[in-house]
């Protein structure tokens, strides 16, 4: 079936009204330092004109994230060659110091990517390549059954629905990880000298790197 990838971009964050330095230039408390926080250059009633850079910091881009679905090595010539990718995602609110439309914008590399992939298509080499082309200095997050170790993130999550799970198995299933169910919650066992999950991170870094 088909795969779907994503790339987010955060909100960008506005620049910070200096609001001494806007009472130094002569601007009063009111509607005028509101227009200068938008990025409005503000005339003054004495006629002097107080440009925004004057008394605000300059925004600064929303981070993006990357969410990469890859389930088979077939899906993979279709993701590489995806314009997803070529081009930076859109900003999701004008900010002070944005560009202006019509403009071109410049590309965000990802800060994190998430990963939704087996072993083989995270091991493959164009895969390798194409993460390090990406994004040479993102965070990852590798969500795949099979090549993280299934521990229990949440417990008390966990240990809710090892009680309802006797009622309707299929409604509450027990959590990825878990060997032990009893009515006083559950026991997790977390990876162990011999578990095939570090190795496989090792070697997912070793590729990516």
């Amino acid at each position: 079936g088909p795969a779907v990838s994503y790339l987010l971009r955060f909100v960008d964050e506005e620049g910070k009204m200096d609001v001494a330095k806007a009472k130094a230039l002569g601007v009063p408390l009111g509607p005028l330092l509101g227009q200068l926080k938008k990025g409005q250059n503000v005339t003054l009633p004495c006629g002097k004109v107080v440009r925004a850079e004057e008394c605000v910091s300059p925004s600064e881009a929303g981070a993006v994230v990357g969410i990469i679905a890859c389930p088979t090595l077939r899906h993979l010539p279709p993701l590489l060659a995806s314009p997803l990718w070529a081009a930076p995602p859109p900003r999701p609110v004008r900010c002070p110091g944005a560009s202006k439309e019509g403009t071109e914008e410049e590309k965000i590399a990802p800060a994190l990517l998430l990963h939704l992939a087996p072993l083989e298509v995270l091991l493959d080499a164009r895969y390798s390549a194409f993460v390090r082309g990406l994004a040479p200095d993102a965070k990852h997050i590798v969500l795949s059954a099979g090549v993280c170790h299934p521990q229990v993130a949440f417990p008390s999550h966990a240990a809710l629905l090892a009680k309802l799970h006797p009622i309707h198995p299929h409604l509450f299933p027990l959590p990825t990880g878990t060997r032990d169910a009893a009515a006083a919650g559950l026991w997790f066992h977390g990876p162990s000298a011999s578990s095939p999950y570090g190795d496989n991170l090792k070697s997912i870094e070793d590729a990516w790197l």
